[in-house]
């Protein structure tokens, strides 16, 4: 990764092998420069109205709008209660987001997504929004899509029907087919992918609570090698608590200077007063000019300093 040609110096490099050339292998998404989603607005902490969903895949930010979890707002909603009641499908209802650029590349995901558990938002002709791949059917406005729970009910019953008709009807056929079913054990691991009817959803896949830790007892290892997102997150390195208080200016000053032999302290004491005397001057005259403090004035402070005890 380094170096990569900023202008602060490489903490890794000693400073007789700098500089360097920038290292061309680096790579920056677009969050590298503070654009994030598919929508391309800049992100602005400050005005940002919209909560944004982390996608567990590439891990770009993509708002709630455009997922089509809820309307696109125009001021914040003070209450995250009431946040969370517009959201089409709210935050503890999943476990992780798949944006649909890392769903394309799939072909298991695709297979997948729309049934139970790979929640994906459709559209309907009326207008709204549908969540398919959980157990209850919910658009966008608290209501019940009726004419789309009856049309997947046919569907299903259609499915149903095909089965049954595909199966063999003589005794004959069925024992031969559980003697092949005894014979063949099934590869869960490598499931048939088929191919489905496109979606006019933007393909995003929200997958339920305890989904990926599934896949991790279905999958073999080059078949988890394919899906964009990891089936076990890994753990964030929290730096140990420091116990011990921190010091004040004050008492580290004491405790160096108490180091020191009689005469060097006497003369370290002396020198600290000398530098926040000048400082305090200094920064005065900025405060009353009402000019900011730059860096140029910090080197050129400590340069007359080291002149005058010469």
């Amino acid at each position: 990764m380094c170096p990569e040609g900023k202008k602060h110096k490489c903490t890794l490099n000693p400073p007789e092998k700098q500089p360097q050339p920038p290292n061309e292998g680096n790579r920056y998404s677009k969050n590298f420069s503070g654009t994030f989603c598919r929508c391309g607005r800049d992100y602005d902490p400050e005005t940002e109205v919209e909560a944004m969903i982390n996608c567990i895949g590439c891990e770009d930010w993509l708002h709630e709008s455009c997922l089509n979890l809820q309307p696109r707002r125009t001021a914040p909603v003070e209450d995250d209660e009431d946040e969370e009641a517009l959201c089409l499908i709210p935050s503890e209802s999943y476990d992780g987001l798949v944006c649909a650029e890392c769903v394309s590349g799939c072909p298991l995901l695709l297979e997948r997504a729309g049934s139970e558990g790979w929640m994906v938002v459709e559209p309907t002709e009326e207008g709204s929004f549908v969540v398919l791949g959980r157990s209850e059917v919910v658009t966008t406005g608290a209501k019940r899509d009726h004419a789309g729970e009856e049309q997947e009910g046919k569907r299903a019953r259609l499915d149903d029907a095909a089965r049954s008709a595909a199966q063999p009807s003589t005794d004959k056929a069925d024992k031969a087919q559980n003697t092949e079913t005894r014979e063949a054990k099934p590869e869960l691991s490598k499931p048939e992918i088929k191919q489905k009817a496109p979606r006019k959803g933007s393909g995003d896949l929200f997958l339920a609570h305890g989904m990926r830790a599934r896949l991790a007892k279905e999958l073999d290892a080059t078949l988890a090698a394919t899906l964009p997102f990891p089936l076990v997150d890994e753990e964030i390195y929290e730096p140990p608590a420091d116990t011990d208080p921190a010091e004040t200016l004050d008492q580290v000053t004491e405790r160096v200077v108490g180091s020191l032999p009689r005469v060097q302290a006497i003369e370290a004491l002396h020198g600290f007063q000398n530098m926040k005397d000048k400082l305090k001057v200094m920064l005065q005259s900025r405060a009353e000019s009402g000019s900011a403090v730059s860096r140029e004035d910090i080197e050129s402070f400590f340069a007359d300093l080291n002149k005058s005890r010469r």
